[in-house]
């Protein structure tokens, strides 16, 4: 494992703000452990633990290794619960669900569709076809009609910026709406009459609170609590 790898592995943990071991492993080591790396980092003051719930430990930047990376202070603050939520939605989606995507930070969202666009995570995805998706991620207890209204008012400002309005008809701008398993089939009905002109993705993916379950049920040990 050499500068370069660790290089990838810091400015993948400054993207995506927490990472965790599992997609690491899976993403710059072949899936081979990623135990030795992980803890040279720490050592070296690049990469810190973030306690998460159920025994699983995140990866985050310390101030030394956003500094580093010429990255803002910002980057190594402590997660607030719904940051936490936001950027580990965004790593699941990007790395563990059904399709490889990459999150893009805004100044590369900005650049690519000619416009500043709502606040918020993005992530792009390139295949079969590029589409650039704003991800909307619910409270664990977010009643169904909060996640309706919040829906629309994310389709009505698509709507009204161009070239946002254009991107969308042509399916190259979406909005994914990451939920528990449990309330797919919910969400997905409650969203269905809604208008056809932007792409809805209604897509599963686990809470801070359940990430644990999620990385049992699929035959992971946990990510390391050392």
């Amino acid at each position: 494992m050499g500068e370069t790898a660790d290089r990838k592995i810091l400015d993948h943990a400054g993207r995506y703000r927490i990472t965790l071991r599992r997609v690491i492993e899976q993403a710059f080591l072949d899936g081979k452990a990623s135990s030795n790396v992980v803890q040279r980092l720490r050592q070296a003051r690049l990469l810190e633990q973030v306690p998460l719930d159920g025994g699983v430990s995140g990866y985050k930047l310390t101030r030394k290794g956003a500094t580093h990376l010429s990255l803002p202070p910002k980057r190594a603050e402590a997660p607030t619960p719904v940051s936490l939520q936001n950027c580990l939605a965004g790593l699941w989606f990007s790395f563990l669900g059904p399709r490889r995507r990459h999150r893009l930070e805004f100044s590369e969202v900005e650049q690519l569709l000619g416009v500043r666009p709502p606040s918020g995570v993005y992530c792009l995805e390139r295949d079969p076809k590029p589409r650039v998706y704003r991800l909307y991620v619910p409270g664990i207890d977010t009643p169904d009609q909060t996640i309706r209204r919040q829906v629309e008012d994310r389709v009505q400002e698509i709507r009204k910026a161009d070239p946002l309005a254009s991107w969308a008809k042509t399916r190259q701008f979406a909005l994914a709406i990451l939920v528990s398993e449990e309330r797919r089939a919910q969400v997905n009905r409650l969203l269905k009459d809604l208008t056809p002109e932007v792409h809805l993705l209604v897509e599963s993916v686990p809470h801070p609170t359940t990430l644990s379950h999620w990385l049992r049920r699929s035959g992971d040990s946990l990510e390391g609590t050392e």
